[in-house]
């Protein structure tokens, strides 16, 4: 092979993985608004372990991978498909994390109920939204938080389901940490898909 054969191979290459890189980028242009994270318990463990599918785990039980939301449905993003993008993990995570945000921003209505010893229990259910047990990954929980003086304790018992209950006065946390576990595990138990029994105290993100 001739040396102008071989200088002609190597602009094709070159052309070939140029237009193939434009590609990858373009493509992930096209998704980051449908990227979002989605929250499993340690059961699930071997479920993703078995799928190469990269997890975070930012706080005690719970598992947080990337996934992309279509009209089919949500499927996880293996480290195969994450490498295709040309892009880290960490970068993956905090588009997720800022579409979550942009998604719940301003648009969280709990419902409220009176619990024993004064202790109210506010809760945030859609059987339909994959994602809403998600936010305790979010900003959302953090503003929550902000609002009550002694913070918050907060329940995940269903992938569709958040919630919480403020304390009132600092030594109030065994009564609302009882009240909270009460209307968890009472969801956890009633639902085919449960999804935690932890309580978290007043949740601040790493994401």
């Amino acid at each position: 092979m001739n040396l102008n054969r071989i200088n002609f191979f190597l602009v094709l290459i070159f052309i070939a993985n140029f237009t193939f890189s434009q590609k990858k980028s373009m493509d992930l242009e096209k998704i980051k608004n449908r990227l979002f994270f989605r929250i499993y318990d340690k059961g699930s463990t071997n479920f993703l372990s078995e799928n190469d599918i990269p997890v975070r785990n930012d706080i005690l039980g719970v598992y947080s991978a990337i996934g992309l939301d279509h009209e089919k449905g949500f499927k996880l993003l293996s480290q195969q498909d994450i490498q295709s993008m040309g892009i880290t993990e960490d970068s993956l995570f905090k588009i997720s994390k800022s579409n979550l945000d942009n998604k719940y921003k301003n648009n969280l209505k709990f419902n409220n109920i009176k619990g024993s010893e004064g202790v109210e229990v506010n809760y945030l259910y859609d059987e339909s939204d994959i994602f809403i047990s998600s936010i305790l990954l979010t900003d959302a929980i953090q503003e929550i938080s902000k609002k009550h003086e002694f913070g918050i304790l907060v329940g995940i018992p269903l992938r569709s389901m958040i919630s919480y209950s403020p304390m009132n006065s600092k030594n109030d946390f065994e009564k609302t940490l009882n009240q909270i576990f009460t209307f968890t595990i009472n969801a956890y138990n009633d639902d085919e898909s449960p999804l935690s029994l932890v309580i978290f105290p007043n949740y601040m993100t790493k994401i």
